[in-house]
């Protein structure tokens, strides 16, 4: 490997370190992933290109364009994460995507989409030094990454302020009676941690592009070099990036670029099983700390502002358990009749809701019940979808037959990925199956012959329809009597024991444990029934959509369904139910609301908004706006019987 390649790579960690020293800080103190971290550093280098346009030195530009970072992090602490506090640090990181979607939308709408070339603080002229050759912002980059890194754990480990940022991560109750200004330790935190976004912004677009999304998808990229170096570690964060920088550099070089993904999620699964919580990082220990205040479901009183169905009124008319079967049936009768009643845009829509419906089914087995953070959903619904188009492409598989195979393998798949992850949880495992969905589409696009490659492949659907049925209607009544079935099953799973033992495992390991569950196959039945879902979900839609292709199947497909989890309501099907309905429904309503020009741009931003809105008002999800019709005995109840059948 050439001297060049290995500068490239060395060049690249940097990069990766610049990028997560932010990350890292924000997590170590809070324990909550910020996913808005990269496009608060877009913004800023955004501030700092127009800076420079209207003729302000450079200095002033980087000036402004650090302070934006600070007001933007700060806004999102005080905003968001602070009425949050309270609420798990799942349900806080899926808020911070809503900024992020904001500020994305934001750029578009003032400085399109076209990418910008950001200059670097230094004239860009090439540095020989012995057999080095090496651009003088590059050096700049290098030198004042390391500079930052010394800062920072210097910061940290050997002043009081370190100290009292350290005493809150492991116990913010006890560091507030030991006198500690918990709010302004926390604010301090997502200051420093917006300058350091700002600075990366600075520094890596020189080399690079300054676009949209550009440093929200390299933040993306760059977890895998975080969970390699240890999440809780700022030195283990320097080897884990340089590290990774040497590795991507020397694999591209010697085999290219198309399994860049691929080789990110083998690396993190074989250090992991190793070492798994990176090479020097370590479980943070947590102070037990009782939870003081109140656990809303929401901002308001329900009761308030829902009129309360007449239960025993109801009850005398209609008996209780007739409620279920007469609700299915009215279901079942108006989703018969949607294509009857509505054009072609809406069958699909409530088609396609059908399918995110039953692959949010798998992500709250998963992130609702069992309380595992995962991202990796829609590597499993790709292998569905690929698996179904080829089986009929190639060997004219019938459809049932092909379906069925796609959820066996997805199954299949999952089981190896759960074996092999049992024992991760948290962060890492979020980060984990965030590189697993990296990495499939890549995988299923490196055979072009096969599959397409990136351009991808038409699915036939497999089957003929009788005279005068519409293609649509056929498929879509397939996908909406499969959903009904698939929600019947979701709910009927999550109120009988294995329900129970989920929530057991999620609330609980060690108490769980404690009366016989046996936690890690809860935890790969949960992850297997998830991938099935998945692979049934992906191969409906390629028979709804007719093509597939691997862009089709992105990350950020994942992302969306934990949000579907989240704002519905964990550990719901009624809550699975409206995260669906959100995920799908909002976006087409903002683009049919705007105007042709500005809907793309602003589609994701008015998203992030009803993110914000709906957990901001319901942190518990839109599912706890009807609970309490449904229910009416009180949750805390817990009986002997209810322990023997959570105890199987």
């Amino acid at each position: 490997m050439s001297v060049d390649v290995v500068v490239g790579g060395l060049l690249q960690g940097v990069y990766f370190l610049l990028m997560g020293l932010g990350v890292v800080l924000v997590y170590r103190q809070s324990g909550v992933l910020n996913f808005a971290h990269g496009a608060t550093a877009t913004l800023a280098g955004y501030i700092a290109y127009s800076l420079m346009q209207l003729g302000l030195p450079y200095p002033a530009a980087a000036i402004g364009a650090i302070a934006t970072g600070v007001i933007v992090a700060l806004l999102i602490e005080l905003l968001i994460v602070r009425p949050l506090a309270h609420q798990e640090h799942m349900i806080i990181g899926v808020a911070t995507f809503g900024p992020g979607l904001i500020i994305i939308a934001l750029i578009g709408w003032l400085w399109g989409q076209a990418p910008f070339a950001l200059r670097g603080p230094l004239p860009d002229t090439q540095l020989t030094i012995g057999a080095v050759r090496i651009g003088s912002n590059e050096l700049l980059s290098i030198i004042l990454a390391f500079v930052l890194l010394a800062l920072l754990y210097w910061l940290l480990i050997r002043t009081r302020f370190g100290l009292a940022v350290r005493a809150v991560s492991e116990g913010p109750l006890t560091a507030d009676m030991l006198g500690i200004d918990v709010p302004l330790a926390r604010s301090a935190v997502w200051a420093i941690s917006g300058a350091l976004a700002a600075v990366a912004a600075l520094l890596i677009t020189p080399h690079n592009v300054l676009g949209p999304s550009f440093l929200t998808d390299f933040m993306i990229g760059s977890f895998a070099a975080i969970v390699l170096g240890g999440m809780e570690s700022i030195v283990g964060l320097a080897v884990g990036s340089l590290l990774f920088g040497l590795i991507t550099a020397e694999f591209s070089y010697y085999v290219g670029g198309r399994l860049q993904s691929t080789l990110n999620f083998v690396l993190i699964t074989v250090l992991l099983l190793v070492l798994p919580y990176g090479i020097l990082g370590r479980r943070l220990e947590r102070v037990a700390e009782p939870r003081i205040g109140s656990l809303r479901v929401s901002r308001f009183n329900v009761k308030q502002m829902v009129v309360r169905v007449p239960v025993d009124a109801v009850e005398r008319v209609i008996p209780r358990r007739l409620w279920w079967p007469l609700t299915l049936v009215g279901i079942g009768a108006i989703l018969a009749t949607v294509p009857f009643g509505f054009g072609s845009l809406a069958v699909f829509t409530v088609a396609s809701l059908g399918v995110m419906f039953i692959a949010a089914v798998g992500q709250n087995l998963l992130s609702g019940y069992s309380g595992q953070i995962s991202v990796g959903q829609s590597g499993f619904i790709t292998a569905g979808a690929y698996t179904f188009a080829l089986l009929g492409h190639y060997w004219q598989v019938a459809p049932v037959v092909s379906v069925l195979v796609a959820v066996v393998l997805s199954a299949i798949l999952a089981v190896a990925f759960g074996m092999s992850t049992i024992r991760l949880s948290g962060v890492y495992l979020a980060l984990l199956t965030l590189a697993f969905a990296s990495a499939v589409p890549e995988v299923v696009a490196y055979p072009q012959d096969v599959t397409g490659g990136q351009l991808g492949m038409p699915v036939l659907p497999g089957f003929t329809l009788g005279p005068g049925l519409p293609m649509l209607s056929v498929i879509y009544w397939i996908i909406a009597a499969i959903a009904l079935v698939v929600g019947i099953a979701a709910h009927v799973l999550g109120r009988g024991w294995f329900g129970r033992r989920l929530l057991a495992v999620r609330d609980s390991e060690a108490g769980a444990a404690s009366i016989g569950i046996p936690v890690a196959l809860t935890k790969l039945v949960a992850l297997t029934l998830a991938g099935a879902a998945a692979g049934l979900a992906g191969a409906l839609s390629s028979i709804l959509v007719g093509f597939i292709a691997p862009d089709s199947y992105t990350v950020w497909l994942s992302v969306y369904l934990l949000v579907a989890v989240v704002i519905g309501g964990r550990a719901s099907t009624v809550g699975t139910v409206l995260g669906a309905i959100f995920i799908v429904v909002i976006p087409v309503l903002a683009s049919s609301a705007l105007a042709s020009s500005t809907a793309a741009v602003w589609s994701q931003g008015f998203f992030g908004v009803a993110v914000l809105a709906v957990l901001w008002l319901f942190p518990a999800g839109l599912a706890s706006i009807v609970r309490f019709v449904a229910v009416r005995r009180s949750s805390t109840e817990v009986t002997s019987k209810t322990f023997a059948s959570v105890a199987g």
